[in-house]
Parts: C-alpha cells; sequence; structure tokens
C-alpha cells in the first residue's frame, strides 16, 4: 500500500508525530470520525506526551486512509477496522502513556490537566484530555470526578471582576460543552424519546447536559434543545411529536417563577420534570411538573417515577 506523501518539513523516512487535528488535514477525515474510530474499534493507538497530547504516526495515516477507502466501498466500520488491524496491527508493546499509577490518581491528572488546558485557553490540549477521559471512565465518573470540578472553578472565576478568569469560565463551558455533545451523539434514535430544555433567559446548561448524556446510557433517546428554549414553542411540538416526557433545566429560581404559566402549560401537554439548582419544589408545585433530585446521577434514576412513564430497557455496555 502506497504511502501518503511526506508533508512539509518532513523527509520520506521521518518519524511523522501529528496532532489529531494535523491527521485529519492529511488525511481528509473529520477528527471527530477519527475520535469514534480510536475509541469504538481501536484503530489507533498513540503515543502520549506528558502534556495529555495524542500523536500519531505514519501507521495512523496509512490505516485511517484504508479505513476510509473500506467504508466508501461498503464494509461495515468494525469489520473493516478489524481487517486493518489484522493487516497493520499495533506494535505488541505499545508505548506506555503518560499516566500511571491508580485509576483513582490518573483520574485527579485528568481533571487536573483539563483545568490547566482551560485555564491556557488550549483547545487541542482540552480536547485531547477530554477524549482520554471518555476512554477511560464511566460517564458517572466523568461528571462527578472531572467535568464538575472543572466547572464549579470555572463558574467561581465567571463572577471574577478579571476579564481574564471570565474568558477562561466561557472556554470551559465551550469546551465541555462540545465534549458532552459528542457522548450525546451516541444514544440518539434509540429508546423513548426524551427532551431536554433550558427556558427562555437560562444561559447555563452543562448540568442539562450532563443529565441528557446519563440518560441516554441509561436507556432514553435524548433530544437536546439546549439554552434559551421558549417552553411554550416545546408545548406546541410535543402536541405533535409526543415525546415520553420533557425534562428542564434551571440554575436560578426566578427562572422557574418566571416561567411558571408557560411550564404548567407544557406539563399539561406531556410529562414533565424540572432539575437544576434553581429547580425549588416550592416553586414548581402548583404547575403540574415533578421535580429532579440537583444530583444528576440521583435525577437519572428518579427520571421514571417523577415522570410517570415505565422505565426504559438500559443499553448494554
Amino acid at each position: 500500500m502506497a504511502r501518503a506523501q511526506p508533508g512539509p518539513g518532513e523527509s520520506a523516512g521521518s518519524t511523522v508525530q501529528l496532532s489529531i487535528g494535523q491527521l485529519s488535514t492529511r488525511t481528509g477525515i473529520d477528527s471527530r470520525t477519527l475520535r469514534a474510530w480510536e475509541r469504538r474499534y481501536g484503530l489507533f493507538q498513540p503515543s502520549r506526551e506528558a502534556n495529555g497530547y495524542r500523536r500519531y504516526g505514519q501507521d495512523d495515516v496509512d490505516r485511517a486512509t484504508l479505513m476510509r477507502r473500506l467504508t466508501q466501498q461498503g464494509t461495515r466500520a468494525s469489520m473493516a477496522a478489524g481487517q486493518i488491524l489484522t493487516l497493520m496491527p499495533h506494535p505488541a508493546e505499545p508505548v506506555a502513556p503518560s499516566r500511571t499509577g491508580s485509576r483513582a490518581a490518573a483520574t485527579r491528572q485528568l481533571r487536573d490537566d483539563l483545568i490547566s488546558a482551560i485555564e491556557a485557553l488550549d483547545a487541542e490540549r482540552a480536547d485531547a484530555v477530554f477524549e482520554e477521559a471518555v476512554l477511560l471512565l464511566a460517564e458517572e465518573e466523568l461528571i462527578a470526578k472531572v467535568i464538575s470540578p472543572a466547572m464549579r472553578r470555572s463558574v467561581r472565576r465567571q463572577s471574577s471582576p478579571r476579564l481574564p478568569e471570565r474568558v477562561q469560565a466561557y472556554f470551559a463551558a465551550g469546551i465541555v460543552r462540545g465534549g458532552l455533545g459528542r457522548l450525546l451523539a451516541r444514544y440518539s434514535g434509540r429508546g423513548p424519546e426524551l427532551w431536554f430544555a433550558c427556558p427562555t433567559d437560562e444561559q447555563h446548561e452543562i448540568g442539562l447536559l450532563c443529565l441528557a448524556v446519563l440518560a441516554g446510557k441509561g436507556g432514553w433517546n435524548p433530544v437536546y434543545f439546549g439554552a434559551h428554549t421558549p417552553l411554550n414553542s416545546v408545548s406546541a411540538a410535543a402536541q405533535v411529536r409526543r415525546p415520553a416526557g420533557v425534562v428542564i433545566g434551571c440554575t436560578r429560581s426566578v427562572v422557574v417563577r418566571t416561567h411558571a404559566r408557560e411550564l404548567q402549560l407544557l406539563a399539561r401537554t406531556v410529562p414533565t420534570a424540572v432539575g437544576g439548582p434553581g429547580a425549588i419544589r416550592a416553586f414548581i408545585d402548583g404547575t403540574g411538573a415533578g421535580y429532579l433530585p440537583d444530583d444528576v446521577v440521583s435525577a437519572v434514576d428518579e427520571l421514571p417515577r417523577v415522570l410517570g412513564v415505565p422505565a426504559p430497557q438500559p443499553l448494554l455496555p
């Protein structure tokens, strides 16, 4: 099989060390697709730098190129990956990852590395750390031990009078939102449809995204609308689409009070639950909506009871 031509500054015999973005550029394959092939099929076995970056070699360029060719010819991705790894197996002794020691220590290192990348406004590094955490941790651990600490730190910085720290908070939200969105896509189209939205005037959506991801893992089909969603529009759409339920996320109780009448209309249309730090039971009572605990893991377990609908069949690992 012919190898790709060396890039600028490389000789034909040089050892190629590419970031995921450079691998994407070299092969013409979207980086999200490359990450999915690595995560699902083990197609790549990149080396790790101490700062968390993955580095890909010429063999990875060749594997990616062949994977694209086979899938375009109609071969299923899992079968294509198996054929490629038989033809071009990884070294018997892979490069040791930079993270050593116990699982707990590795998790703490991932958390600290994500925070460090966010504070440096280093998107490539932050994405690399996030994807490594996805490979190592279950979704519940990822959310509780990596995402939540990083976001708590960023929320504190958002109220800082210093502009650089406030910028870091918005940067953190963008990084985590993108990573959770990729996780959420795994669960689309399977199980009973469950909608997730934040009302108008509610811009903090990370907690709701975490809940949607865990609900997807629990067997629901999460449909995510995000921040600033008019509840009247959700009610109108629910009359046509008839989802199993709707989950509304609020971080400020004033949002619940402001939209109480819209929430009441929504709850009359479709089973509705409200969760998040702003979901105070006293403000929800009388609307017809159910109350979810603030902890997202507990909230997922409570969804069938609060919505009054049958629990879905959890997805197999």
